[in-house]
C-alpha cells in the first residue's frame, strides 16, 4: 500500500467499523475514489439490510401462515367433536 491509498483505505476501513472521521488528500483524485468508495459500501450496507429485513419478514409471514392453518385446524376439530361427528356441510 502507497501512501497515496491510506486516505482510502483508512477512510474505508473506519466507516466499515462504524466509526466518524474526517479523511483528506491533496489530490482530487484521491478523494473522488476515497468518496465513491465509501458510497459503495453505505449502499452495499444497506442492501444487506433490507435484504435480511425482507428475508425476515418472508420467514415471518410463513409462519404465521403455518400457525393460521394449525390453529384452523384445530378449531375444525374441536367443532367437530362438539357436533357429535356432525358434519355442517
Amino acid at each position: 500500500m502507497s501512501s497515496t491509498d491510506q486516505p482510502i483505505a483508512s477512510a474505508a476501513v473506519a466507516q466499515r467499523l462504524g466509526r466518524r472521521g474526517i479523511a483528506c488528500d491533496q489530490s482530487r483524485l484521491a478523494v473522488a475514489i476515497t468518496a465513491d468508495r465509501l458510497t459503495w459500501q453505505v449502499e452495499e450496507q444497506t442492501a444487506e439490510t433490507v435484504g435480511d429485513a425482507v428475508a425476515q419478514a418472508g420467514v415471518t409471514a410463513r409462519q404465521i401462515t403455518h400457525d393460521v392453518r394449525k390453529q384452523a385446524e384445530e378449531l375444525e376439530k374441536r367443532s367437530h367433536a362438539m357436533l357429535g361427528g356432525q358434519s355442517g356441510r
